[in-house]
Protein backbone atom coordinates (compact mmCIF):
# COMPACT_ATOMS: atom_id res chain seq x y z
CA UNK A 1 0.00 0.00 0.00
CA UNK A 2 2.89 2.37 0.70
CA UNK A 3 4.19 2.13 -2.87
CA UNK A 4 0.71 2.89 -4.21
CA UNK A 5 0.25 5.82 -1.84
CA UNK A 6 3.71 7.12 -2.84
CA UNK A 7 2.58 7.20 -6.48
CA UNK A 8 5.19 4.65 -7.59
CA UNK A 9 2.73 2.22 -9.20
CA UNK A 10 0.96 2.49 -12.55
CA UNK A 11 -1.40 -0.41 -11.88
CA UNK A 12 -2.11 -3.12 -9.30
CA UNK A 13 -4.16 -6.30 -9.57
CA UNK A 14 -4.66 -9.05 -6.98
CA UNK A 15 -4.22 -12.73 -7.87
CA UNK A 16 -7.16 -13.94 -5.76
CA UNK A 17 -9.51 -14.94 -8.61
CA UNK A 18 -7.77 -17.21 -11.09
CA UNK A 19 -4.21 -16.75 -9.92
CA UNK A 20 -1.23 -15.07 -11.54
CA UNK A 21 -2.02 -16.00 -15.15
CA UNK A 22 -5.56 -14.62 -14.95
CA UNK A 23 -4.36 -11.46 -13.17
CA UNK A 24 -1.75 -10.88 -15.88
CA UNK A 25 -4.30 -11.46 -18.64
CA UNK A 26 -6.79 -9.08 -17.03
CA UNK A 27 -4.07 -6.45 -16.61
CA UNK A 28 -3.36 -6.69 -20.34
CA UNK A 29 -6.92 -6.69 -21.66
CA UNK A 30 -8.98 -4.57 -19.27
CA UNK A 31 -8.80 -0.88 -20.06
CA UNK A 32 -10.46 2.11 -18.42
CA UNK A 33 -9.74 4.34 -21.40
CA UNK A 34 -10.21 3.82 -25.15
CA UNK A 35 -6.49 3.22 -25.73
CA UNK A 36 -5.02 -0.03 -26.99
CA UNK A 37 -4.55 -3.10 -24.86
CA UNK A 38 -1.00 -3.49 -23.57
CA UNK A 39 0.76 -6.84 -23.65
CA UNK A 40 3.50 -8.18 -21.41
CA UNK A 41 6.50 -10.47 -21.55
CA UNK A 42 6.87 -12.41 -18.31
CA UNK A 43 9.73 -14.68 -17.20
CA UNK A 44 8.67 -17.36 -14.72
CA UNK A 45 11.61 -19.62 -15.60
CA UNK A 46 13.28 -19.21 -12.20
CA UNK A 47 10.02 -19.91 -10.32
CA UNK A 48 9.86 -23.43 -8.94
CA UNK A 49 6.89 -25.58 -8.06
CA UNK A 50 4.01 -27.09 -9.98
CA UNK A 51 3.27 -25.00 -13.04
CA UNK A 52 -0.50 -25.11 -12.52
CA UNK A 53 -0.06 -23.85 -8.95
CA UNK A 54 2.32 -21.08 -10.09
CA UNK A 55 -0.03 -19.91 -12.86
CA UNK A 56 -3.46 -20.47 -11.33
CA UNK A 57 -2.98 -20.77 -7.55
CA UNK A 58 -5.27 -18.37 -5.69
CA UNK A 59 -3.14 -17.93 -2.60
CA UNK A 60 -3.84 -14.72 -0.74
CA UNK A 61 -1.81 -11.54 -0.57
CA UNK A 62 -0.26 -11.72 -4.05
CA UNK A 63 -0.49 -8.60 -6.17
CA UNK A 64 0.86 -7.83 -9.64
CA UNK A 65 1.99 -4.23 -9.95
CA UNK A 66 3.36 -2.30 -12.90
CA UNK A 67 5.64 0.68 -12.65
CA UNK A 68 7.95 2.82 -14.73
CA UNK A 69 11.48 1.36 -14.93
CA UNK A 70 12.95 4.33 -13.04
CA UNK A 71 10.76 3.50 -10.01
CA UNK A 72 11.66 -0.18 -9.63
CA UNK A 73 14.58 0.40 -7.25
CA UNK A 74 12.43 2.55 -4.95
CA UNK A 75 9.69 -0.09 -4.98
CA UNK A 76 12.24 -2.83 -4.25
CA UNK A 77 13.65 -0.78 -1.32
CA UNK A 78 10.21 -0.12 0.18
CA UNK A 79 9.22 -3.78 -0.17
CA UNK A 80 12.44 -4.94 1.50
CA UNK A 81 12.00 -2.43 4.34
CA UNK A 82 8.46 -3.73 4.90
CA UNK A 83 9.53 -7.39 4.72
CA UNK A 84 7.38 -7.95 1.62
CA UNK A 85 8.78 -10.42 -0.94
CA UNK A 86 9.11 -8.96 -4.42
CA UNK A 87 9.76 -10.80 -7.67
CA UNK A 88 10.22 -8.77 -10.86
CA UNK A 89 8.25 -10.63 -13.54
CA UNK A 90 8.90 -8.85 -16.82
CA UNK A 91 8.01 -5.88 -18.97
CA UNK A 92 4.90 -4.46 -20.60
CA UNK A 93 4.36 -3.80 -24.29
CA UNK A 94 3.22 -5.44 -27.50
CA UNK A 95 -0.01 -7.14 -28.48
CA UNK A 96 0.52 -10.48 -26.74
CA UNK A 97 0.78 -11.89 -23.26
CA UNK A 98 3.91 -14.05 -23.27
CA UNK A 99 4.87 -16.14 -20.27
CA UNK A 100 8.12 -18.08 -20.27
CA UNK A 101 7.96 -21.01 -17.85
CA UNK A 102 10.26 -23.85 -16.87
CA UNK A 103 8.04 -26.09 -19.03
CA UNK A 104 8.30 -23.82 -22.08
CA UNK A 105 6.78 -20.63 -23.44
CA UNK A 106 3.09 -19.70 -23.44
CA UNK A 107 1.63 -16.88 -25.54
CA UNK A 108 -1.79 -15.42 -26.28
CA UNK A 109 -2.93 -12.67 -28.63
CA UNK A 110 -4.65 -9.97 -26.57
CA UNK A 111 -7.62 -9.69 -28.93
CA UNK A 112 -8.21 -13.44 -28.56
CA UNK A 113 -8.15 -13.08 -24.76
CA UNK A 114 -10.34 -9.99 -24.71
CA UNK A 115 -13.22 -11.36 -26.77
CA UNK A 116 -14.36 -14.17 -24.44
CA UNK A 117 -13.50 -12.13 -21.34
CA UNK A 118 -15.74 -9.25 -22.45
CA UNK A 119 -18.50 -11.01 -24.44
CA UNK A 120 -19.14 -14.49 -22.96
CA UNK A 121 -21.81 -13.56 -20.42
CA UNK A 122 -23.71 -11.41 -22.96
CA UNK A 123 -23.58 -14.20 -25.54
CA UNK A 124 -24.86 -16.70 -23.00
CA UNK A 125 -27.71 -14.40 -22.02
CA UNK A 126 -28.71 -13.87 -25.65
CA UNK A 127 -28.62 -17.62 -26.32
CA UNK A 128 -31.35 -18.22 -23.75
Amino acid sequence: LDIIRAGLVRSAHDCAEGGLAVALAECCISRTDPGPMIGATIDLGPVTGRLDAVLFGESQSRVVVSAAPDRVDRIRDKAAAAGVPLLPLGVTGGDQLKIDTSAGPLAWDLAALHDPWWHTIGRLMQAR
